[in-house]
């Protein structure tokens, strides 16, 4: 993420025009207002979204999980978001009036995803109409600050509905507050990032890992040669190549390379690079804990796969200008390898990345407790709730 690469040279207001209108209309290809009533609703609005939910939904009675924004998957209703975008083109204007008491840098990306920004305008409202319609036991989300969820909790607050909190993803002290009235978190590290919060929370283990947990114990990290190298969509195809020729230079290593999954136009580019200098090139949907078997370092920038790799049996490292801040707090923790440059790499001992492997547990509660699923824990509060 140091090399900045900016393909779209078009003005940022346009991008944003062309993302709502896209989203508007899809919206209508799918209207559905008959969700079953009386259930607990889960919210996934990606795929990550739906690994930490699902294992959930699949062990609590009356459970459905229900889609946004654009999210496909097999056996889930999908939320009837043209009524969002029917009323997010009215409140608009009002919307964008507020940008002015935004900071600037961040008016950028608000722009460049209108989408949300009208969709932020009415959507507390239409949640209200429609969860007094569906009349749902529960809310469960698994993003804590995306404009969907969040106006959902507020929604559910103002009406009375309980909401749950299970994360999808490591958390950092830039989070908002908790609003959901439980939070079931991954560790102690996790709790204590989240300040001023509303909520009751229960520190439970990583969900999303659990099932994964068991394996990657019983990997034996000696005998792996595997190097992966992720990218971001922001570094340049000149860094990433680069980057690439150095790695293979280390002659220790089979390097494997992972692009960020939103970069499709890029894929087979880079493919074609890594075919013709004997890299392999990971299927960017693929997680990279598919490769526990092979993977024993990861290389990132600021990135939270480098939390993945952990649970994969797989030791995280970064470069020093690669890595200008610890935004995920693993260098606090010493839980990230950081290296001047990649021929360090070579030096790393297994009593090292032993010793790292032992600090899993800071990350996942699960970990100390091996035998007790979070999913378990979560489906006996859900009978209570």
């Amino acid at each position: 993420m140091i090399n900045r690469y900016y393909p779209k040279k078009y003005p940022i207001f346009l991008e944003g025009i062309v993302r709502l209108c896209y989203f508007s209309l899809f919206s209508f290809f799918k209207i559905n207002l008959l969700i079953p009533r009386n259930k607990h609703l889960f919210l996934v609005g990606t795929r990550n979204q739906n690994v930490a939910l699902s294992l959930v939904v699949n062990k609590v009675d009356h459970s459905l999980k229900v889609s946004f924004h654009n999210f496909k998957e097999t056996g889930v209703y999908r939320l009837p978001e043209f009524i969002f975008y029917i009323l997010g083109w009215v409140t608009l204007p009002f919307s964008m009036l507020q940008l002015h008491e935004v900071e600037a840098r961040q008016r950028v990306p608000l722009i460049r995803r209108l989408e949300r920004l009208a969709v932020s305008g009415c959507a507390i409202y239409v949640w209200k109409i429609l969860l007094r319609i569906w009349k749902p036991l529960s809310v469960t989300v698994s993003n804590d600050h995306n404009i969907w969820t969040r106006s959902v909790l507020l929604a559910c607050r103002e009406i009375g509905i309980k909401t749950c909190y299970i994360p999808h993803g490591i958390t950092n002290l830039k989070f908002p507050p908790l609003e959901a009235d439980y939070s079931f978190l991954d560790s102690e590290i996790q709790k204590k990032n989240y300040r001023n919060n509303c909520s009751k929370v229960m520190v439970v283990g990583s969900v999303r890992f659990e099932d994964k947990i068991a394996a990657f114990s019983l990997d034996d990290f000696s005998v792996k040669n595997g190097l992966a190298i992720c990218f971001n969509d922001h570094d340049s195809t000149e860094f990433m190549f680069d980057m690439i020729r150095k790695a293979l230079d280390l002659k220790k290593w089979t390097i494997y390379v992972k692009m960020h999954p939103s970069d499709r136009y890029r894929f087979s580019e880079v493919e074609n690079f890594c075919l013709e200098n004997n890299a392999v090139f990971i299927d960017p949907a693929c997680p990279v804990y598919n490769y526990r078997d092979r993977l024993k370092i990861l290389l990132a920038g600021i990135s939270g796969v480098h939390v993945d790799a952990l649970m994969a049996g797989g030791t995280p490292c970064t470069l020093k200008s690669w890595y200008h801040e610890d935004y995920y707090q693993l260098i606090e923790d010493d839980l990230l390898f950081v290296f001047e440059s990649l021929e360090e790499i070579n030096s790393l001992s297994d009593e090292e990345i032993a010793q790292i492997m032992q600090s899993r547990e800071k990350l996942n509660e699960h970990l100390k407790e091996i035998n007790t699923l979070p999913s378990d824990k979560l489906a006996s509060f859900y009978k209570k709730l």
